[in-house]
């Protein structure tokens, strides 16, 4: 489910190094769209599974693992990226 968003990734990564800007934009763009279409999918069959009783047990989980990790993760993996480049 989460092959799309990986290879593009992965080759937008490869791109940045190695060609121009607009491929760089290119990769964004269809990372960012696959990835939106992927987590709203996601989401709705999640949305599905959870027994009603404990559905906001499991939205804060998800929260957590979904907002809260990349946030505090992914400033630290963008600052090593522009310092070692």
């Amino acid at each position: 489910m989460y092959l799309y968003t990986i290879i593009i990734t992965i080759l937008g990564f490869i791109f940045t190094i190695v060609v121009d800007l607009w491929m760089v934009v290119l990769f964004y763009l269809l990372n960012l769209t696959f990835s939106i279409l992927i987590d709203v999918v996601r989401g709705a069959w999640m949305q599905d599974k959870y027994l009603e009783e404990n559905i906001g047990k499991f939205q804060g989980v998800r929260l957590i693992f979904m907002v809260l990790l990349p946030m505090v993760i992914d400033p630290f993996i963008g600052s090593f990226i522009i310092l070692y480049r």
